[in-house]
């Protein structure tokens, strides 16, 4: 096998600093485009935590998934518009 790698910047602390740097300014940058997004995301974040809600799959929508929404589309060219699309009707 590979030894480990221990340099701080190839480390697996090292990467999970810089994404998480790189998922709050995504977030950042989200928010400022689309202020009204924020009242959108707090209220289907607290509806999924007092309500059992299906996916059409019979999964349950809740805080995990609707974060994982964000992640899957705030590193790609066109996902902001595309998830303040799927937020524009929560409210």
């Amino acid at each position: 096998g590979l030894p480990p790698l221990t340099h701080e910047k190839a480390s697996a602390e090292g990467a999970y600093r810089e994404l998480f740097k790189r998922v709050i300014a995504q977030n950042e940058k989200y928010y400022a485009r689309f202020p009204q997004d924020i009242e959108r995301v707090c209220y289907l974040l607290r509806y999924c935590s007092e309500h059992v809600v299906r996916l059409p799959g019979g999964g349950r929508l809740g805080a995990t998934l609707i974060k994982a929404l964000g992640f899957s589309n705030l590193g790609t060219a066109s996902g902001m518009e595309r998830l303040h699309f799927m937020l524009e009707n929560v409210v």
